[in-house]
């Protein structure tokens, strides 16, 4: 019984540390859209499921990479969510400064489990006439 027991308590500690994944994420960007649209992305899920992103345009917090969250999780896709600030995406209203608020920019990023091939979706606030740009690109487990 007392083996029954260790042996439970070192597998869940064993599948504890088994489920922290790390993705290294490249993305087909044209070049207009290079300086909204990451062309690399670094996506870490720790033990406990917290999940974060850094890459060339999503920028980090004081050095620390930005808090996405995980949405919908299938065997199949694992899709991964976050939003930041950005000077740079497109709008038409140029001639005018344009608040921090409505400068925000989601990036989903879908990775399939069989073969890693990504999908990553960046949206601008409705604001800005829902800019919306969607690019295909791989990933690799670290």
């Amino acid at each position: 019984m007392k083996l029954l027991i260790h042996t439970l308590f070192a597998s869940l500690f064993l599948t504890t540390f088994a489920a922290a994944e790390s993705y290294d994420c490249k993305f087909k960007v044209r070049a207009n859209d290079r300086k909204w649209i990451p062309t690399s992305l670094v996506i870490k899920v720790d033990q406990t499921g917290h999940v974060s992103i850094l890459g060339n345009v999503v920028k980090s917090v004081d050095g620390y990479p930005l808090a996405g969250r995980t949405t919908k999780q299938t065997d199949a896709r694992k899709t991964f969510v976050v939003e930041t600030e950005n000077d740079h995406i497109p709008t038409t209203a140029s001639n005018r400064p344009i608040p921090a608020n409505l400068r925000r920019v989601s990036y989903t990023i879908s990775i399939n489990q069989k073969d890693f091939s990504a999908f990553l979706r960046a949206t601008t606030s409705r604001w800005l006439h829902d800019n919306s740009r969607r690019v295909a690109g791989t990933c690799k487990i670290r």
